[in-house]
């Protein structure tokens, strides 16, 4: 499951993303991750805005506790239409790490990220998503987001979609 929401003023943009995601194949336990983000944009011009940022995982699969991201950066809005929506970020941020089993971490992050959602139809919509992370102080600390898919509206503000998901840690635990 999951559950996003986007709120805009003429100045501000409020965004809020959380999902839930649980799998068992042949009775084993194969997929076990909650993910939540916040992000706050506070617009300079049409085009450029300021963000900061905050998000939560926890894997057990990957035994990761709880990976806690904070960011900051400037972002470019290419589009903010009805129909299409395309926005592009650069900032730093700071990841701490808690495993299960292996040495925790934190370290200074690049962060950039890239964000599209396009009405192709009146039934259908394209997107992808993704934000990646890259450690200042060590290049295996690289963890990538991504979300693509196809999403078909149904009602009040309700979807259903299909999406494939990449969440890749250059340095996972043992």
């Amino acid at each position: 499951g999951s559950g996003f929401l986007r709120a805009r003023t003429p100045k501000n943009r409020y965004t809020l993303n959380f999902s839930r995601l649980f799998e068992r194949s042949s009775g084993d336990k194969t997929e076990d991750e909650t993910f939540g983000a916040i992000q706050y944009d506070h617009f300079l011009t049409d085009k450029w805005y300021l963000f900061n940022s905050a998000s939560f995982e926890e894997d057990e699969i990957q035994l990761l506790n709880l990976r806690t991201s904070l960011a900051a950066g400037a972002g470019y809005q290419f589009y903010e239409r009805d129909d299409l929506f395309m926005s592009a970020e650069f900032g730093v941020g700071y990841v701490n790490e808690d495993f299960d089993v292996d040495d925790d971490s934190d370290y200074i992050a690049g962060r950039w990220a890239f964000n599209y959602d396009y009405d192709w139809l009146d039934w259908l919509s394209i997107f992808h998503n993704h934000q990646g992370l890259h450690s200042l102080e060590d290049a295996d600390d690289v963890v990538i987001r991504s979300q693509s898919g196809l999403r078909f509206p149904l009602r009040d503000g309700f979807n259903a979609t299909i999406q494939a998901n990449l969440d890749w840690d250059k340095s996972p635990a043992t």
